[in-house]
């Protein structure tokens, strides 16, 4: 269901610079920058399902306020704070470019290899975000266990997105 936005920036592009990618070494800059703007769009709507994941636990938080014990409230605001954090690493994540004398030069197949792979990001980024709202409806109506599974749920898809995250950081880097 989500938008392929490598094909998407390639549709918007004006007619001159359509011209210009005639030229041969802008041809190959224009390129790189297309890569790296489609996955600055791609991580956006991950950062935006992550902020949609954390109303949702915010929501949830208000409901355990009444509720004892007292650990499910603070397991929720604990989520709060790491989805939050995976929110803004995925917001301020480098955008794979390499300087003119950097020892590892960041190239095209290595920025599709990212694309790729923040792809499965905001496959976990939907999967939190659903488990969210799954644990606000728990809140309303479910059993102390169902919210500490809940909770558990959550906890579990975070530590998966942090682990796929650092796989990103390799591949920019040259390491994966």
């Amino acid at each position: 269901m989500t938008v392929d936005f490598r094909e998407r920036v390639r549709k918007e592009r004006s007619l001159l610079e359509k011209i210009a990618n005639y030229i041969p070494l802008y041809h190959g800059y224009k390129q790189k920058e297309l890569r790296r703007e489609s996955d600055k769009l791609l991580r956006t709507r991950i950062h935006l399902e992550l902020e949609n994941a954390k109303s949702s636990l915010k929501k949830a938080r208000k409901l355990l306020v009444n509720i004892q014990p007292t650990n499910l409230f603070n397991s929720v605001d604990n989520l709060i704070t790491l989805v939050d954090t995976a929110s803004q690493r995925v917001n301020r994540a480098i955008l794979g470019y390499s300087g003119f004398w950097d020892a590892v030069k960041v190239k095209e197949d290595d920025l599709d290899k990212v694309y790729e792979h923040d792809l499965k990001l905001l496959e976990l980024a939907f999967e939190i975000s659903s488990k969210a709202n799954k644990l606000v409806a728990d809140a309303t109506t479910g059993t102390h266990e169902g919210l500490a599974n809940g909770i558990s749920d959550i906890q579990s898809a975070l530590a998966e997105f942090e682990k796929a995250f650092e796989r990103r950081t390799m591949i920019l880097h040259g390491l994966g």
